[in-house]
């Protein structure tokens, strides 16, 4: 087995390289001039959630060709710009390793497929990886019955996953550990939601068909939204009348004792004028 160092060492020279000395802050230098090891041939950083490569050198293109007339091949050369094009384009890649469910919302009773993705620090698909992760419900009265712990099976491609049987209504989160040779390498965690599932709501759709089926066994009419003007003209709402009766005693009225006590005095004012007994 050739090393990466050994393999590089068996390439042409290049025809010339830039006197640059030092990296900028949170670089990275992963090939050096054979003997200035203070000048950066390959360096990488990570700039936010960019990344940039440096090439110092010139006559790259040899490596690609020149090994061809000596009986060797271009692995390398594709190996280095490969693998350097694939770790800039995964610039918007901010973890190694990531855990998802296949979708966001379930329906109660429906399966959960959770796929993790595993990539090494070249961002190429790592595999060989035991990955493992624990379901739970998100719920302070949530119990040991709502917590399930799983091995996912890998599929290649740096590609692990499993299906879950039916899980209960609820928050449902993940956590997920990466190991490889016994090493963690990774910690992913993630998230779906399990609502409840209705038949009624099982298609929601508009059946115009049934509607006027129902209207016409029923003696109604059916209307769309748009046609709701002319229901009045339709209905025939016959008048109510309402009548109401309030019964109240007058015997023992206020008033009634006021008219009668006047009505007595006014008869003794009478007689007295009139000199009756």
């Amino acid at each position: 087995i050739i090393s990466p160092g050994e393999a590089y060492g068996k390439l042409p020279p290049l025809s010339g390289f830039a006197m640059v000395t030092g990296t900028a802050p949170g670089a990275s230098i992963l090939m050096s001039h054979p003997r200035l090891p203070e000048v950066p041939i390959l360096a990488v950083r990570r700039v936010g959630y960019g990344r940039t490569l440096m090439l110092n050198g010139a006559g790259f293109w040899r490596w690609g060709f020149l090994p061809f007339g000596f009986g060797g091949d271009n692995k390398v050369y594709n190996g280095l710009i490969s693998g350097g094009m694939a770790w800039l384009l995964a610039a918007g890649e901010t973890e190694p390793f990531t855990i998802d469910s296949d979708k966001p919302v379930y329906r109660s009773g429906e399966r959960v497929i959770l796929s993790a993705r595993l990539r090494d620090e070249a961002n190429m698909p790592l595999e060989g990886a035991q990955v493992g992760a624990r379901v739970f419900v998100n719920a302070p009265d949530s119990t040991q019955a709502d917590t399930m712990n799983i091995v996912m099976e890998e599929r290649g491609g740096g590609l692990y996953t499993t299906e879950l049987p039916a899980v209960g209504v609820g928050d449902w989160r993940i956590i997920a550990a990466a190991e490889l040779d016994n090493q963690r390498i990774g910690m992913a965690q993630g998230k779906f939601l399990v609502e409840p599932y209705s038949l009624e709501l099982e298609n929601t759709q508009l059946n115009e068909t049934v509607l006027r089926n129902i209207a016409s066994a029923t003696g109604g009419v059916y209307f769309r939204a748009e046609n709701i003007d002319s229901l009045p003209k339709i209905l025939e709402i016959p008048e109510v009348i309402r009548r109401e009766s309030h019964d109240k005693a007058l015997w023992d009225h206020p008033i009634l004792l006021i008219i009668f006590v006047l009505a007595l005095c006014a008869e003794w004012i009478l007689r007295k004028r009139s000199d009756l007994p």
